[in-house]
């Protein structure tokens, strides 16, 4: 917006500027009817003139901001009283403004000059004023917007948060319900699993459970003597192993060869090796995915009784499939 409003000491220099000394001055004059229009244009008229703007910019500001919403207008009543209250002095102590002589002449010929320049000063002030608590109110208005926006877009982002929690927690109820009845599915696959297990237990089969899962101990009479091929016997009975995994998949399985302490090192070692690799290879013959299968020879290096007898040695002779359970 334009501002209207003269600073004083820029008025005062324009009226200073504006000033003549008398016509019988020995200086050299400049024109005379160019000097008495001047200095009559710079006078009470030109004050009053002022004042009258300082009215209507006060009021356009006002109109402008009308619409929307105004807290403080104190100061600018106020303005507008002391424009009034100089506007009516003006026209009562110099009426029609037909002071014939430079501002700062008539200004400093008597106590209503004086009091007319006061007056207006307390004017211009007054109106700086207002206009400064107009802007403070639209800084207040747009602060107040901002921070309406501002709240808006929190209330807008805590209700996406709560949509988005909502959703994921809706997830993670289906999830849960998911894994829980996935747990309990596999629960009764493994429970029937070890019941089908158990229902192998044989003379040359045994079955028991330890701290790694079910452990199916093969007697090495499944296998020919010296030998690691897998006998007909040992086909039937892994065939069935073969059938329960297929079915109960969370699980894999570690096939391990043993043997007595008859023999080098070397030997057994190699023996039991391949006896367990041939147990393995049939599996996967079996359509069970190698992923879940290995094997490995132990030799005589882990007995599960003496092998200081013969009843001994033979339960030390033998393969181990060890079932573990995939967590």
């Amino acid at each position: 917006m334009k501002h209207i409003i003269l600073p004083i000491a820029l008025l005062l220099a324009v009226m200073s500027a504006a000033a003549e000394p008398d016509s019988s001055s020995k200086a050299a004059p400049a024109p005379a009817a160019v000097a008495d229009t001047t200095a009559a244009s710079r006078g009470p008229a030109a004050m009053t003139n002022a004042v009258l703007e300082l009215k209507t910019e006060l009021k356009d500001a006002y109109q402008q901001r009308a619409g929307g919403k105004l807290t403080d207008i104190d100061l600018y009543i106020y303005a507008l009283a002391r424009i009034e209250v100089t506007y009516q002095y003006m026209l009562e102590n110099f009426p029609n403004g037909q002071q014939k002589k430079g501002i700062l002449n008539w200004l400093g010929s008597g106590t209503k000059e004086k009091r007319a320049l006061e007056m207006f000063k307390a004017c211009s002030l007054s109106s700086e004023a207002a206009m400064l608590q107009f802007q403070r109110n639209d800084l207040d208005n747009e602060l107040a917007h901002i921070t309406a926006s501002r709240d808006s877009l929190h209330s807008e982002i805590n209700q996406i948060n709560d949509k988005i929690a909502g959703i994921e927690r809706s997830k993670a109820s289906d999830l849960r319900s998911k894994l829980d009845a996935e747990n309990e599915k596999t629960r009764k696959l493994r429970e029937e699993a070890e019941r089908r297990f158990m229902s192998l237990q044989s003379e040359l089969i045994k079955v028991r459970k330890d701290a790694r899962g079910t452990i199916i101990s093969v007697s090495d009479l499944l296998f020919g003597f010296d030998k690691a091929d897998v006998t007909p016997d040992l086909k039937t009975n892994l065939a069935k192993i073969a059938g329960i995994l297929m079915v109960y998949t969370k699980c894999r399985v570690v096939v391990e060869g043993h043997t007595d302490n008859i023999g080098t090192e070397a030997y057994n070692k190699d023996l039991s090796t391949r006896r367990a690799k041939n147990v393995r290879d049939f599996l996967v013959a079996q359509s069970i995915s190698d992923a879940r299968l290995s094997s490995t020879g132990y030799g005589f290096k882990k007995p599960i009784a003496t092998n200081s007898t013969k009843e001994g040695r033979a339960k030390n002779r033998r393969v181990d499939l060890v079932v573990i359970d995939i967590k």
